[in-house]
């Protein structure tokens, strides 16, 4: 995997770590992104903590238009 293939998205502050791959992400795409992380934050906070299994998460989160 090449460093432009990947791109962290930091939470709450919604940084970009890493390089956002233009063609495939385009700036519509990444802000439909950030809506679906900011109304499924308290979700994938606790999925990242192990507090939820993904099984939970996929039956509890809000969709987005991406």
């Amino acid at each position: 995997m090449h460093s432009e293939d990947s791109f962290i998205i930091t939470i709450p502050n919604l940084e970009i770590i890493g390089n956002v791959n233009k063609e495939h992400i385009t700036t519509k795409k990444l802000k439909s992104i950030f809506e679906f992380i900011k109304i499924n934050e308290d979700l994938l906070l606790k999925l990242c903590k192990g507090v939820i299994y993904i099984v939970d998460f996929t039956k509890r989160f809000v969709k987005c238009n991406i």
